[in-house]
């Protein structure tokens, strides 16, 4: 149980990191905001579906 533990918060912990270092890449920065909007769109659109059901 405590090595099941210790990996969940390893991967919590390496998930934050690579979260840390895709957001924040310069990349973004070069993208005019319709595209970064329509990105956060497609991301949440299963919600959408979601609550028509």
């Amino acid at each position: 149980m405590q090595e099941q533990a210790a990996k969940v918060a390893d991967f919590q912990e390496r998930l934050c990191r690579l979260s840390i270092q895709v957001a924040t890449r310069p990349y973004w920065a070069t993208l005019d905001s319709s595209v970064v909007d329509a990105r956060m769109a497609l991301k949440h659109v299963h919600e959408s579906a979601d609550e028509a059901a």
